[in-house]
């Protein structure tokens, strides 16, 4: 039986995202936590077209990107913890950010 990485690591980025949305009113509208990612003590993911960062230990998210046009996606944590690359797609093609 292969023993199987991701179900652990998926777990956790699931108690952080529902962790980080529970205290919204109830009268809010509710969006789709895409792309997540663990790095150590901080995981990111893509919320309402945005990039959040949260500290796995729980705690209030903080936007880090908040573009008025165009998408963000695929949020990595570099080795270090010091930096955040995604891909952006604002005039048309796809390019990778830091």
């Amino acid at each position: 039986m292969r023993r199987s990485f991701y179900r652990p690591a998926f777990a956790a980025a699931a108690m952080i995202l529902i962790s980080c949305v529970a205290g919204r009113a109830s009268g809010e509208e509710a969006r789709l936590l895409r792309y997540p990612h663990i790095m150590g003590d901080k995981a990111v993911f893509v919320y309402a077209g945005d990039i959040w960062a949260v500290n796995t230990a729980g705690g209030q998210a903080r936007r880090v990107t908040s573009f008025p046009e165009g998408l963000e996606i695929f949020p990595r944590i570099s080795p270090d913890g010091g930096r955040i690359a995604f891909s952006g797609e604002y005039s048309g093609s796809r390019q990778v950010y830091v």
